[in-house]
């Protein structure tokens, strides 16, 4: 296992849109936090949980595209990586828990078959007993948890049986250390429960309607998970006096992290980082206490492990040299990124359209990061993904170190 002192170095770099304010002024404007991978990394052993609803439900094709899967990913799996397997219905199993490849393919990879209702709640505690007991989970702590990459994909057609879905329980996993993903299988999906989960736990939705379409989203999932380099990082910040934080947000894919943060210690938690990757974050600062000419003031510092801290601050000037002074385009651009792909997440195409338009003109004016972000988003609307297939393709590597987006 890599230990924790060969975690890659990260750089934390954040952004306002004007650094050189006007004394005696308060204000409120937009700031970035850039986290990003340095240097040469070691890529993570993989820990791999696969959560599979084995109902009435999922007989036919979608039962078939379960142990297709199983048989994919068994293929698939390096020397340090490990598969556990529970299968649902009217109850849960752990089929498989922790497996190598050699070991799996030693004592023969399982099939699936039918085990009546769909039991979510039987699922998750199972899952969850499960990885509370083993080894992945109980020998991580400290800087340690980080070095292995825990993924959690539950599949399943959507549909349960017994009463409200349990979606609340997908917030146990990053608890654990775990990202948690949802995929739906087959024709006859119902999206809302597996949407609702993924979006709660800070994952991704996928959907495969067949065979080809299986093969692709196993291995975006795979390759994502292959290739991470952090695991569960999470990104600490303390607010100075007289400021404060709000709308703290991931901007692809678009998710709300903290809505408020006032003077104290704060901290939230990211996306797994893959090598060579950038997360991107937007926030509002506002300053209540505004200094006089030639004064700085630090607002909030930015902490990680495995990176030096960043501090965000503004110097105080005169109106004139406020006025004039340069504006950075970056803080205000991954805003409306932002907007616009939460837009489409929730279906509002038309107003998505109308920001795509706002950064097209921006672009034009010589904004990369505007014309990336609006060539992004027209091929996401014009493919007509639905609400549920958005961000199938989209990882942390979707902001590019250059700014681009891919």
């Amino acid at each position: 296992m890599v230990g924790g002192s060969n975690l890659p170095r990260i750089q934390i770099q954040s952004s306002l849109t004007k650094i050189h304010v006007e004394a005696g002024k308060p204000f409120t404007q937009n700031g970035t936090v850039q986290v990003s991978t340095r240097g040469e990394a070691q890529v993570l052993p993989s820990a791999l949980v696969l959560v599979m609803d084995c109902s009435g439900s999922m007989e036919g094709r979608p039962m078939q595209l379960l142990n297709n899967a199983i048989d994919s990913v068994a293929n698939r799996l390096r020397d340090r990586d490990t598969l556990s397997i529970v299968a649902f219905g009217s109850e849960a199993e752990v089929i498989v828990q922790e497996y190598s490849k050699d070991r799996l393919f030693k004592e023969g990879v399982p099939q699936l078959e039918d085990m009546g209702s769909t039991n979510y709640k039987a699922a998750f505690e199972a899952t969850l007993s499960m990885l509370q007991k083993s080894q992945t989970t109980r020998r991580l702590d400290g800087p340690s948890i980080h070095t292995v990459a825990k993924t959690v994909l539950f599949m399943s057609d959507g549909r349960p049986d017994y009463g409200r879905a349990y979606e609340k329980k997908a917030l146990e996993f990053p608890r654990l250390g775990y990202s948690f993903h949802t995929m739906g299988m087959g024709d006859n999906v119902s999206e809302k429960s597996l949407l609702s989960m993924a979006e709660m736990a800070g994952g991704l939705y996928r959907h495969a309607k067949n065979e080809s379409e299986l093969q692709e989203q196993l291995n975006g999932v795979l390759s994502f998970s292959q290739d991470l380099v952090y695991s569960v990082p999470e990104l600490e910040f303390d607010v100075f006096p007289g400021t404060s934080l709000s709308d703290i947000k991931l901007v692809v894919p678009a998710r709300m992290l903290q809505e408020n943060a006032s003077v104290g210690h704060h901290s939230i938690k990211l996306p797994d980082l893959a090598s060579d990757s950038i997360l991107e974050l937007s926030f509002e600062v506002s300053v209540s206490n505004p200094g006089d000419i030639g004064q700085q003031q630090d607002l909030v510092e930015w902490q990680m492990s495995g990176a030096n801290p960043d501090t965000t601050r503004v110097w105080w000037v005169s109106k004139q040299d406020a006025i004039t002074s340069q504006i950075d385009p970056r803080p205000s651009t991954v805003t409306l990124i932002y907007e616009a792909f939460d837009h489409l997440k929730d279906g509002r195409t038309r107003q998505a359209k109308e920001v795509t338009k706002k950064l097209e003109k921006m672009g034009a004016a010589g904004n990369t990061l505007a014309m990336s972000g609006a060539t992004a988003l027209t091929h996401t609307i014009k493919s007509g993904k639905s609400v549920g297939k958005l961000f199938e393709s989209v990882t942390t590597k979707t902001v590019k170190k250059d700014g681009s987006i891919g």
